[in-house]
């Protein structure tokens, strides 16, 4: 990967609907016999959008938010990586890092148990669906790799990890201290 940030700018949404909360322009969910939430197409789960006329094809459940963040873009200099995720209902997503190439763009997550007031249900997966800004401008034709791994815990040594690797340090015992407030 040639570059990784740690805490970009995204606008995140999560829903219980049938459908994902921030949809890619063509968003087409595949037919099945069964109704089930697993049936996202591959296009539904990750979309590079390098040009504002892409991105206002975007269709969200709250659309100003992303109206408003689309908005905000240089696409001279910038590009959205849209990555949606299953997620089970009692459990949250914090993104750790997000790293890309000219071919790849990749996500490290930590699975983070909700509070304790928010009711849920242990058997039931919702849909975050994140919108995610990165500092480059890429070709999105080019982009054809993504990746994205989730573990459990803090983001503390994942966000270290990627850190120390975009500085060009390769060690792994890089620390950080806090996983601070403001990553979501």
């Amino acid at each position: 990967m040639a570059d990784t940030a740690t805490d970009p700018p995204m606008v995140l949404r999560r829903t219980e609907s049938a459908v994902p909360p921030i949809r890619p322009p063509g968003f087409e969910r595949e037919q099945s016999a069964s109704l089930d939430r697993d049936s996202l197409s591959f296009r539904a789960e990750h979309a590079v959008l390098n040009s504002a006329s892409e991105a206002t094809g975007l269709t969200a459940d709250d659309g100003a938010a992303v109206s408003a963040f689309v908005s905000g873009t240089d696409f001279d200099r910038e590009t959205l990586f849209l990555e949606t995720a299953l997620v089970g209902e009692c459990y949250r997503l914090r993104l750790c890092s997000v790293s890309w190439g000219p071919e790849e763009i990749e996500t490290e997550y930590a699975r983070l148990l909700r509070p304790y007031d928010e009711r849920c249900e242990a058997d039931r997966s919702v849909f975050e669906s994140r919108l995610i800004r990165l500092p480059v401008s890429l070709d999105a034709d080019a982009v054809n790799a993504f990746g994205s791994s989730i573990g459990s815990g803090t983001c503390d040594s994942r966000v270290a990890r990627a850190e120390a690797t975009s500085k060009g340090d390769t060690s792994t015992n890089a620390t950080s201290d806090g996983e601070g407030g403001a990553r979501e």
